[in-house]
């Protein structure tokens, strides 16, 4: 899992996954610093723009997006 910083500057970094047996790559949403959950089923990761940034947490093929915390 990886963060890709936007092409035109604006908006959020795209996270992206690759699959290790295939080489595929995988659109998992926008956001920061992706960390795996030490069994891999689950991605902590960084959301918003400046004082309105939220931790959230997503299952590591991008679904069940949920956020952690509130500003």
């Amino acid at each position: 899992v990886y963060a890709i910083p936007p092409t035109t500057g604006e908006g959020e970094p795209r996270l992206e996954g690759i699959d290790s047996g295939t080489g595929k790559r995988t659109y998992l949403g926008a956001g920061l610093y992706p960390k795996p959950s030490p069994d891999g089923r689950w991605i902590a990761f960084v959301q918003g723009q400046n004082q309105s940034r939220q931790l959230w947490l997503m299952r590591s093929d991008g679904t069940q997006k949920k956020p952690l915390t509130q500003v």
